[in-house]
């Protein structure tokens, strides 16, 4: 109290998300409740118990939850379906309205929900299996040599043709209902490989797939474009590079900053919702 690490003048923004569990939600909810800075992303985990494992014998032990963690306005971090819903009563359900210091209204459901929520943007269905194949970082490392630094990496102009390029050389990825085509493919050659009209049918869609693809990347060539500077940034400068890379474009991360650069939201942030009677 005395020395505080970070003095109280300065704004503080903690950002969580589906993957924030145990002590980092004490953190932020230890943050939200003492109305100290404000909690922004998407509703944490809610892991908040700890167990201890006892000897049995050489063959068995028996894990015992003995530590329960809370937060100061006695929310109880824990998700509620760690156990049977039977196992829950209604006090415990109606529980779950709690104050921070300064009279914020904040739940106790389990986990810690953020002030300001922030929905991902989900990467889209070729990236996605780009990034799965390991498309991304396989580019990046063959082609590290061609540059002297990671900024030169940023001012290649080609990179997209080069990673287009790259993408001919590997197995195709499959879109949404491909699998399925290759399938329905398999089984009719099997009945009948010489039907003429089916087969033509199947090249029709088969192309339509190809077309797709290049349709695809090139609305996603945004997207594929930041995948591959994320990848040259961390072979360049280590994890600290690919993670200055990645916050760059981070809805999260620029949300946070916004809100602290504006003093007026900020505190409008961390005071108690006014009720407008009619």
């Amino acid at each position: 109290r005395r020395k505080p690490l970070i003095p109280a003048e300065v704004k503080l923004a903690i950002l969580i998300n589906q993957g924030s569990a145990s002590a980092s939600e004490i953190v932020a909810g230890a943050v939200q409740d003492l109305d100290r800075g404000i909690v922004i992303g998407q509703k944490s985990f809610g892991k908040g118990l700890v167990q201890t494992a006892f000897t049995i014998d050489d063959k068995r032990a028996i894990k015992v939850t003995t530590a329960r963690y809370y937060v100061p306005s006695g929310r109880f971090i824990q998700k509620r379906d760690y156990i049977d819903a039977k196992y829950i009563t209604n006090k415990t359900e109606e529980d779950s309205v709690f104050k921070t210091m300064g009279g914020r209204t904040v739940l106790g459901n389990g986990g810690i929900t953020p002030d300001s929520i922030i929905v991902p943007i989900l990467m889209e269905s070729l990236s996605s299996q780009y990034w799965r194949n390991g498309y991304f970082y396989l580019f990046a490392q063959q082609n590290k040599h061609n540059y002297a630094t990671f900024i030169d990496v940023g001012k290649d102009g080609d990179l997209l043709k080069k990673f287009q390029s790259f993408i001919k050389t590997k197995d195709g990825v499959l879109l949404p209902g491909e699998k399925e085509l290759e399938t329905i493919a398999e089984k009719i050659a099997i009945i009948d490989s010489t039907n003429n009209s089916v087969n033509s049918a199947l090249d029709i869609l088969n192309e339509f797939y190809a077309n797709q693809e290049v349709k695809r990347r090139k609305s996603e060539s945004n997207d594929i474009h930041q995948f591959l500077l994320l990848e040259f940034a961390g072979l360049f400068d280590g994890p600290e590079g690919r993670l200055k890379q990645a916050i760059k474009d981070d809805l999260t991360v620029q949300s946070a900053l916004d809100i602290l650069s504006n003093g007026l939201v900020y505190e409008a942030s961390l005071m108690p919702a006014k009720i407008v009677e009619n």
